[in-house]
């Protein structure tokens, strides 16, 4: 996914971003970094539930920790959703 990210980034000079399914935002995150995209979109970001993948805990706290520990900067922005079907997303510059 980090190669096709980069070659977007390298053709595409529009904001881009990542959502890679089953909740894998810190995936998400390393592809965002390498690929110098603007944004992920996270899955259960502050709460847990069960879902068609099983059992998906919330991800908030080590999600900023991964975010701060390599060094994403302060432009990169995260789009949490409230539910997974709910396609309005709520902006968080943290």
């Amino acid at each position: 996914m980090t190669v096709v990210f980069v070659e977007l980034r390298r053709r595409i000079h529009l904001p881009i971003g990542i959502q890679i399914l089953a909740s894998a935002n810190k995936e998400a995150l390393a592809v965002a970094k390498a690929a110098e995209l603007e944004f992920i979109r996270t899955e259960v970001f502050t709460f847990a539930h069960v879902a068609d993948e099983g059992y998906m805990e919330s991800c908030a706290g080590e999600l900023l920790r991964y975010r701060k520990m390599i060094e994403c900067g302060e432009h990169f922005c995260l789009y949490r959703c409230s539910e997974k079907t709910i396609l309005s997303c709520h902006y968080c510059r943290c």
